[in-house]
């Protein structure tokens, strides 16, 4: 990761680069966590400078972009492998509940309802829509296929 001195190297820049010293801001992964919306207010930078220093930033993520992207199955294996196991758990109870309702529409809500609010709707809809056994009529409506 490329440090902030060497992007914001001209004199130009030094308020900046001061105000980055102050506040322990090194490389420019460090930037991320940097409020520049309230650079101008706080630090009495002129507001051109700060649109400046955040455009070249977002240049730079854009440039390097695998640098900024957090890994989240390496930070939280113990949790994705609970999650799996809670979402196997949950389409069997969804097929289960579209057996029992093989000849008619279900809407998103009964859905939601069935399963007494324990889940969020975006992974209910997650399942639903990858399952061989459902099929979608719409967003919100959906209905059994045995797969005959």
């Amino acid at each position: 990761m490329d440090e902030i001195e060497q992007i914001y190297s001209g004199e130009l820049y030094r308020p900046f680069l001061l105000y980055c010293e102050r506040h322990h801001y090194k490389t420019m992964a460090d930037l991320a966590r940097c409020r520049f919306d309230q650079l101008a207010a706080s630090e009495g930078l002129p507001p051109r400078l700060v649109s400046r220093i955040k455009t070249m930033f977002l240049m730079y993520v854009k440039q390097h972009t695998e640098a900024f992207l957090i890994d989240r199955r390496a930070s939280r294996p113990a949790a994705t492998q609970q999650k799996a196991q809670t979402t196997s758990n949950l389409e069997g109870e969804l097929e289960n509940f579209f057996k029992q309702n093989p000849d008619r529409l279900i809407r998103m809500p009964e859905v939601t309802k069935a399963l007494s609010g324990k889940v969020k709707r975006s992974e209910v809809l997650d399942i639903l829509e990858r399952s061989d056994w459902c099929k979608v009529v719409d967003g919100t409506t959906f209905f059994y296929s045995s797969g005959c």
